[in-house]
């Protein structure tokens, strides 16, 4: 006789949405505390890619400034349509870009503080509700947080990536500078 296994599905959002806001807390935290460790001087370094401290700083709070936007509109309106945002027009013109690292960080923080506590009051079923997006169609708000969570990752890795180059370039062996 055959012995049957018990095989347990891993659930695609381990925890749920609490993972996932806690998730944002801590790779927002790492992010912000990655791009305020760059020296003054070097924060307008570019890797091959174009990018600087900066600009990473710029592209990641107009990232967070739509997401935000994105979901208020679901929240208050019935079948929202969103707008296109270009979240990386700082790459097109990047001496546009003069804001202060440290500021943009500090904003991007108070933003990102204000979605997880509007994410926490959620019910399950407002993770659900979508708005239209006229290229990617419908944006459910659990979607738009997924994406959130993996743009973190995607530009925390960028920034440390950079900073380790910024700082060899200057002679030393990367270290975490951490807040001024």
């Amino acid at each position: 006789m055959r012995e049957r296994r018990m095989v347990r599905e891993i659930a695609p959002d381990p925890g749920g949405h609490r993972y996932l806001i806690k998730a944002l807390a801590e790779a927002g935290n790492e992010l912000a505390e990655e791009l305020c460790a760059f020296p003054y001087r070097a924060v307008d370094m570019r890797d091959d890619d174009g990018w600087s401290a900066r600009l990473i700083a710029a592209h990641v709070l107009a990232y967070e400034e739509m997401v935000v936007e994105y979901v208020r509109q679901i929240l208050t309106r019935r079948n929202p349509e969103l707008p296109v945002i270009d979240t990386e027009a700082v790459l097109d013109d990047p001496e546009a870009c003069r804001e202060d690292v440290e500021h943009m960080v500090w904003r991007f923080e108070r933003l990102r503080h204000r979605l997880r506590y509007t994410l926490w009051e959620l019910e399950e079923r407002d993770w659900d509700r979508t708005g239209r997006h006229p290229y990617r169609g419908p944006l459910s708000i659990a979607q738009l947080v997924r994406e959130l969570h993996l743009h973190d990752l995607e530009n925390l890795w960028r920034a440390r990536r950079l900073r380790e180059r910024v700082t060899m370039r200057r002679g030393g062996p990367p270290r975490a500078e951490g807040r001024r």
